[in-house]
């Protein structure tokens, strides 16, 4: 009977989870892993299990969900060009027309005066870019590494 009551609690908790998944946005794939590692932790920071490395099993599925959380929220592009755009302005879009049927745009940022500032700007944009990427791949390969590191003994 305690079987078939957790079973249809399970239901419930992963109901809303479930309902909202997308086939095709790796993001429900992280809200589905985060989901789990969120009632994981909560199990093992609960007085419901009495092993010795308890505290450390839920810090390390805390950790891995604060930076799996970072990933799902992808705020990388605004946290690196924070101080870009301050310096050179944000970006204003300009349409423009090159014939009849087709129109092209130009990017312009409000504080690049200069052809010197406008290729300062590029290279300090493609910096940043790779920056942008390198961050979001340490936080992919973080995730990846702990659950292929510690999945195994997250068991009671």
């Amino acid at each position: 009977m305690k079987q078939i009551l957790r079973k249809i609690k399970n239901i419930f908790l992963w109901f809303r989870i479930i309902w909202d998944d997308c086939q095709y946005d790796y993001q429900y794939l992280f809200k589905i892993l985060e989901f789990k590692l969120s009632l994981m932790e909560e199990f093992y920071s609960s007085d419901k299990v009495y092993g010795v490395n308890a505290w450390k099993i839920a810090d390390q599925i805390h950790k891995t969900r604060l930076v799996m959380k970072r990933i799902m929220a992808d705020n990388y592009f605004e946290n690196v060009f924070l101080y870009h755009d301050r310096k050179w302005g944000g970006i204003e879009i300009e349409e423009k027309a090159l014939s009849n049927d087709c129109y092209g745009i130009n990017i312009k940022r409000k504080n690049v005066r200069t052809d010197k500032d406008a290729e300062m700007e590029r290279k300090e944009y493609k910096v940043l870019s790779k920056r942008e990427e390198e961050l979001r791949e340490q936080d992919l390969k973080y995730v990846f590494n702990n659950l292929r590191k510690y999945a195994n003994t997250w068991w009671d």
